[in-house]
């Protein structure tokens, strides 16, 4: 009987600690088939941070690159990683966002690795026009650029030239199962019991939570002062409470804007959470406040939690959330429009936020589940190494 090894598979990203594009990589390389692939994961900088520890509980090997934080170019680093290539017999390279897409392809070609694949999670809107000439420059002639989103694809297109056929929408998964665990009524209410015991809140106040790394991309800056207009006229007793989980290097920015605009009781930044389903499940409204955005997990992580959005109208997220009632989108840097979608979604009726909240979850389920975004990465990787490797004989 003649069966195909399972095919060796080197997921490269820049770091990994917790977000979007690195809690996929997570999800390829602990859950696609194992009798089909082989996976291992390696980071340019050292491998710290939560998704590393997930990774090596799950039993998967671990590499790093060791390239300095500080430093943003290493002309080392491609050799190292064509060694490790070339050592763990590595088939196909898988390369995630802009840093990892441009020492993958050139350690790729001193490696002669057979099959290069890379996905590109954001749509850039900071100033960077050389990375697009730097894609265009190392692209190779047989690699499949993946975009988590239409709107992604649309970007790259318009702004690299590369042809259509060469981009692959897979829009990204997210474990529908966890969430519809956490979002049991008896867990939900667990958790919401649990998070306002922990924070001191009033067992009434209704919650609001936005999930993401404190970095300007995340208009954060624009929720806080938008905050100020959604606490006016609330009552004093039970007054909406603003949960920020995530870190980053606009930390202590926040903080200090949080101070001078009189909130710092009622917006609670939370830092780095493991508990992010519990913390969805307790809330009454998920709200995130973006600039740009490649797809936005958080949100289609929410709508699977059955909760209600509000959103800013950026890229991909009108394409995730769809056009039947999940949630309500504003303008991008606008707090008082932000402000405005907030108090609406809570001033409605509670049955009238769980039907939104339904319309998210069943979206969620029949356009982003995670086995559908396993099935489709496991189909092109076979599709690009179909041909370029013998079958081995396994008696």
């Amino acid at each position: 009987m003649r069966m195909k090894p399972a095919l060796r598979v080197m997921q490269l990203i820049t770091e990994l600690r917790p977000a979007g594009a690195e809690r996929i990589v997570y999800h390829l390389a602990r859950d696609l088939p194992a009798q089909q692939f082989r996976v291992q994961v390696c980071s340019l900088r050292p491998a710290a941070g939560a998704v590393s520890r997930w990774l090596r509980s799950a039993g998967i090997a671990v590499h790093s690159l060791n390239m300095s934080t500080a430093r943003k170019v290493d002309p080392l680093a491609p050799l190292r990683l064509a060694a490790l290539l070339r050592a763990e017999r590595i088939e196909l390279l898988h390369c995630h966002l802009f840093h990892a897409g441009f020492i993958g392809r050139w350690a790729a070609r001193l490696a002669r690795t057979p099959a290069l694949v890379s996905t590109v999670h954001i749509v850039e809107r900071r100033f960077r026009p050389w990375r697009f000439w730097l894609d265009r420059l190392t692209l190779r002639s047989d690699e499949i650029i993946v975009c988590v989103s239409d709107a992604v694809r649309r970007f790259i297109h318009r702004r690299t030239g590369i042809a259509e056929h060469r981009l692959r929408v897979i829009h990204n998964g997210v474990d529908l199962e966890r969430a519809a665990r956490a979002a049991e009524p008896y867990a939900r209410r667990a958790a919401a019991e649990r998070v306002r015991r922990e924070l001191g809140l009033d067992p009434d106040a209704p919650l609001v939570v936005a999930v993401g790394r404190l970095e300007p991309q995340k208009g954060y800056h624009d929720l806080i002062t938008a905050w100020v207009e959604v606490r006016r006229n609330s009552p004093a007793r039970a007054a909406p409470q603003l949960l920020i989980a995530g870190e980053g290097s606009e930390r202590r920015a926040l903080a200090a804007l949080r101070r001078a605009q009189h909130v710092t009781g009622c917006v609670h930044l939370l830092g780095h959470r493991d508990d992010v389903p519990a913390l969805l499940a307790a809330a009454d409204l998920f709200v995130l406040s973006s600039h740009y955005e490649g797809f936005g997990l958080v949100v289609a992580e929410a709508m699977a939690a059955g909760l209600p959005v509000v959103a800013t109208a950026v890229d991909s997220i009108p394409e995730v959330l769809g056009d039947g009632g999940a949630g309500v989108l504003a303008p991008p840097g606008d707090p008082p429009a932000l402000a405005n979608a907030i108090r609406r979604v809570l001033a409605l009726p509670r049955p009238e936020r769980a039907r939104m909240g339904a319309i998210g979850e069943r979206r969620a389920r029949e356009k982003f589940s995670l086995p559908a975004m396993l099935h489709a990465y496991g189909s092109l990787y076979q599709e690009l190494v179909q041909d370029r490797r013998p079958a081995r004989r396994t008696d």
